[in-house]
Protein backbone atom coordinates (compact mmCIF):
# COMPACT_ATOMS: atom_id res chain seq x y z
CA UNK A 1 0.00 0.00 0.00
CA UNK A 2 1.57 2.90 -0.84
CA UNK A 3 1.73 6.08 1.71
CA UNK A 4 -0.59 8.43 2.64
CA UNK A 5 0.14 12.32 2.26
CA UNK A 6 -0.22 12.13 6.43
CA UNK A 7 2.21 9.34 6.47
CA UNK A 8 4.60 10.82 4.76
CA UNK A 9 4.27 13.77 6.97
CA UNK A 10 4.40 11.64 9.82
CA UNK A 11 7.79 9.80 8.19
CA UNK A 12 8.81 13.27 7.61
CA UNK A 13 8.40 14.57 10.95
CA UNK A 14 10.04 11.04 12.82
CA UNK A 15 12.90 11.59 10.59
CA UNK A 16 13.49 15.24 11.68
CA UNK A 17 13.44 14.13 14.79
CA UNK A 18 15.53 11.42 14.83
CA UNK A 19 18.08 14.29 13.28
CA UNK A 20 17.28 16.67 15.41
CA UNK A 21 17.65 15.18 18.86
CA UNK A 22 20.17 16.57 21.06
CA UNK A 23 21.85 13.47 21.31
CA UNK A 24 21.96 12.88 17.46
CA UNK A 25 23.12 17.07 16.96
CA UNK A 26 26.02 16.51 19.99
CA UNK A 27 27.11 13.10 17.89
CA UNK A 28 27.24 14.75 14.68
CA UNK A 29 28.63 17.89 15.75
CA UNK A 30 31.45 16.08 17.32
CA UNK A 31 32.46 13.49 14.57
CA UNK A 32 32.55 17.36 12.39
CA UNK A 33 34.88 18.38 14.90
CA UNK A 34 37.06 15.08 15.34
CA UNK A 35 37.26 15.07 11.22
CA UNK A 36 39.06 18.79 11.15
CA UNK A 37 41.24 17.67 14.20
CA UNK A 38 42.48 14.63 12.28
CA UNK A 39 42.89 16.32 9.36
CA UNK A 40 44.04 18.79 11.16
CA UNK A 41 46.91 16.64 12.07
CA UNK A 42 47.09 14.82 8.67
CA UNK A 43 47.88 17.65 7.24
CA UNK A 44 51.10 18.04 9.16
CA UNK A 45 52.02 14.57 8.92
CA UNK A 46 50.79 12.67 11.61
CA UNK A 47 48.62 10.28 10.81
CA UNK A 48 46.23 8.76 13.92
CA UNK A 49 44.16 6.05 13.12
CA UNK A 50 40.32 6.49 14.07
CA UNK A 51 40.47 3.28 16.16
CA UNK A 52 43.43 5.08 18.47
CA UNK A 53 40.94 8.05 19.19
CA UNK A 54 38.60 6.43 22.19
CA UNK A 55 41.80 5.05 23.60
CA UNK A 56 44.09 8.13 23.48
CA UNK A 57 41.63 10.29 24.81
CA UNK A 58 41.10 8.05 28.01
CA UNK A 59 44.86 7.45 28.51
CA UNK A 60 45.23 9.74 31.74
CA UNK A 61 48.88 11.23 32.38
CA UNK A 62 49.88 9.23 34.74
CA UNK A 63 49.29 6.35 33.11
CA UNK A 64 46.10 3.98 33.70
CA UNK A 65 45.42 0.01 33.29
CA UNK A 66 43.86 -1.37 30.06
CA UNK A 67 40.66 -1.86 32.34
CA UNK A 68 40.79 1.19 33.52
CA UNK A 69 41.22 2.75 30.01
CA UNK A 70 38.46 0.44 28.87
CA UNK A 71 35.82 1.64 31.07
CA UNK A 72 36.75 5.24 30.49
CA UNK A 73 36.34 4.42 26.49
CA UNK A 74 33.06 2.60 27.49
CA UNK A 75 35.21 -0.27 25.33
CA UNK A 76 35.78 -4.20 25.80
CA UNK A 77 39.40 -4.73 27.16
CA UNK A 78 39.21 -7.24 24.28
CA UNK A 79 38.80 -4.25 22.11
CA UNK A 80 41.68 -1.62 23.79
CA UNK A 81 44.14 -4.12 24.13
CA UNK A 82 44.98 -4.75 20.93
CA UNK A 83 44.71 -0.68 20.15
CA UNK A 84 46.93 -0.44 23.24
CA UNK A 85 48.96 -2.37 21.43
CA UNK A 86 49.65 -0.49 17.96
CA UNK A 87 49.90 2.47 20.39
CA UNK A 88 52.87 1.13 21.77
CA UNK A 89 54.42 -0.18 18.07
CA UNK A 90 53.85 3.13 16.82
CA UNK A 91 55.92 4.71 20.03
CA UNK A 92 52.99 6.54 21.68
CA UNK A 93 52.85 5.12 24.71
CA UNK A 94 54.44 2.02 26.65
CA UNK A 95 52.78 -1.10 28.53
CA UNK A 96 54.74 -2.53 31.51
CA UNK A 97 53.42 -4.52 34.34
CA UNK A 98 51.75 -2.72 37.11
CA UNK A 99 54.23 -2.81 40.36
CA UNK A 100 51.16 -3.22 42.55
CA UNK A 101 48.85 -6.15 40.69
CA UNK A 102 51.79 -7.77 38.30
CA UNK A 103 48.90 -9.00 36.26
CA UNK A 104 47.69 -5.85 34.96
CA UNK A 105 49.01 -3.47 32.37
CA UNK A 106 49.62 -0.32 32.81
CA UNK A 107 49.65 2.03 29.87
CA UNK A 108 52.09 5.43 29.73
CA UNK A 109 52.53 8.20 27.40
CA UNK A 110 55.81 7.86 25.93
CA UNK A 111 57.87 11.38 25.32
CA UNK A 112 56.56 10.79 21.57
CA UNK A 113 53.04 10.22 22.67
CA UNK A 114 52.89 13.32 25.08
CA UNK A 115 53.93 15.55 22.22
CA UNK A 116 51.20 13.96 19.83
CA UNK A 117 49.18 14.92 22.38
CA UNK A 118 49.86 18.58 22.79
CA UNK A 119 49.99 18.55 18.91
CA UNK A 120 46.80 16.92 19.05
CA UNK A 121 45.20 19.92 21.57
CA UNK A 122 46.83 23.01 19.66
CA UNK A 123 44.82 21.26 16.46
CA UNK A 124 41.47 21.00 18.71
CA UNK A 125 42.45 24.67 19.03
CA UNK A 126 41.89 25.34 15.51
CA UNK A 127 39.13 23.18 15.71
CA UNK A 128 37.41 25.17 18.21
CA UNK A 129 38.70 28.45 16.20
CA UNK A 130 36.80 27.46 13.44
CA UNK A 131 33.67 26.52 15.37
CA UNK A 132 34.07 30.35 16.43
CA UNK A 133 33.72 31.50 13.10
CA UNK A 134 30.93 29.79 12.60
CA UNK A 135 28.83 30.45 15.49
CA UNK A 136 31.18 33.52 17.07
CA UNK A 137 32.76 34.07 20.54
CA UNK A 138 30.10 34.27 22.97
CA UNK A 139 28.08 31.49 21.60
CA UNK A 140 30.71 29.12 21.78
CA UNK A 141 31.50 30.04 25.14
CA UNK A 142 28.09 29.41 26.15
CA UNK A 143 27.92 26.63 24.46
CA UNK A 144 31.13 25.19 26.39
CA UNK A 145 29.50 26.21 29.46
CA UNK A 146 25.94 24.86 29.28
CA UNK A 147 28.01 21.44 28.19
CA UNK A 148 30.32 21.75 31.36
CA UNK A 149 27.37 22.41 33.49
CA UNK A 150 25.56 19.13 31.96
CA UNK A 151 28.50 17.02 32.37
CA UNK A 152 29.01 18.15 35.58
CA UNK A 153 25.55 18.02 37.35
CA UNK A 154 24.69 14.88 35.35
CA UNK A 155 25.32 11.13 36.47
CA UNK A 156 28.12 9.02 35.00
CA UNK A 157 26.62 6.69 32.33
CA UNK A 158 26.18 2.93 33.45
CA UNK A 159 26.39 0.88 30.56
CA UNK A 160 25.45 -2.69 30.92
CA UNK A 161 23.61 -2.17 33.94
CA UNK A 162 20.05 -3.93 33.84
CA UNK A 163 18.73 -1.49 36.31
CA UNK A 164 19.87 1.99 34.02
CA UNK A 165 17.97 0.94 31.42
CA UNK A 166 21.27 0.77 29.35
Amino acid sequence: MPPTSSSTAAERALERQRRDNLGRLLVDVFDRFEGLVVADLAARGIVVEPTWLPVLRNVPLRGARISEIAAAARLAKQTVGPIVRQLAAAGVVTVRTDRSDRRAKLVRYTARGLDGLRTGLAAQARAEAHLERIVGRRALAALRQSLRTIRDTMPPPVIGDPKSGA
